[in-house]
């Protein structure tokens, strides 16, 4: 009973270190990231004349919370982590070490998702098309990843 009680009290004080620190997460960042926080599919590696759409059923997701949690699916895998601030709070993003599950994906679902795990880590910035989609960019504004936002359930 003891050690019953001692792994309760031991959960929810991790619970409540969690959401203490959620809730303690900057301003600045939960400014930075309002705009482009939901979920958002991948709709093609690239933009314009070398775009390549993301193949027929594969799934690439990224959601990104006000506090700059990162979470989503990416082609096989899931996958989560965190934006980092970066030196244009206005379009600078850029992400720290990104944790995924392992499991492996017949093709294309396997070579989507290691092409988009490289993007991932090039990006440097973002921005909002003027179709309302998010552009993820590398440091030198080449559009590399481009999502439409997800309907809400």
């Amino acid at each position: 009973m003891k050690r019953m009680v001692a792994g309760l009290v031991a959960a929810v004080g991790v619970a409540g270190w969690l959401m203490a620190a959620e809730a303690d997460a900057p301003a600045e960042a939960a400014d930075r990231y309002a705009a482009w926080a939901g979920e958002w599919a991948l709709v093609s590696f690239g933009e314009g004349d070398g775009a390549e759409a993301v193949p027929d059923g594969v799934q690439v997701t990224f959601a990104l919370k006000p506090n700059g949690e990162v979470s989503g699916r990416s082609g096989c895998n899931q996958y989560g982590g965190q934006a980092l601030p970066a030196d244009d709070p206005a379009e600078a993003i850029r992400f720290g070490p990104l944790f995924s599950t392992m499991m492996a994906c017949p093709e294309p679902a396997m070579q989507t998702e290691q092409r988009f795990h490289v993007a991932l880590a090039a990006v440097a910035r973002g921005r909002l098309g003027e179709d309302g989609g998010l552009r993820l960019a590398d440091a030198d504004g080449r559009t590399l990843l481009v999502f439409r936002r997800k309907p809400a359930d």
